[in-house]
């Protein structure tokens, strides 16, 4: 029997829906993926991440629709979903 004691807060973070899954902290890796971006909670953007500077402060997303391409900046409120791959 496992007696240890931990808090959810310890594994994700508890903040709207990232109770149902874990940030991306390192940006760095998730050049080539589709990803969403989250401000606060709530969806900012998302699309396909053509590349991120080495420091990982700075990622530039492709998506559809007018806007084909944009600039995201880390900030202590943005969060990084990864999406699964699509078949």
């Amino acid at each position: 029997m496992d007696t240890t004691s931990r808090s959810h807060s310890q594994h994700a973070p508890t903040t709207g829906d990232f109770t149902m899954w874990q940030p991306e902290d390192d940006w760095t890796v998730v050049v080539g993926q589709h990803i969403e971006i989250y401000e606060q909670g709530k969806i900012l953007d998302k699309g396909h991440v053509e590349d991120v500077t080495t420091n990982g402060h700075v990622l530039w997303l492709t998506m559809e629709g007018p806007q084909h391409r944009r600039l995201i900046e880390k900030t202590p409120t943005r969060r990084v979903k990864v999406l699964h791959a699509r078949a």
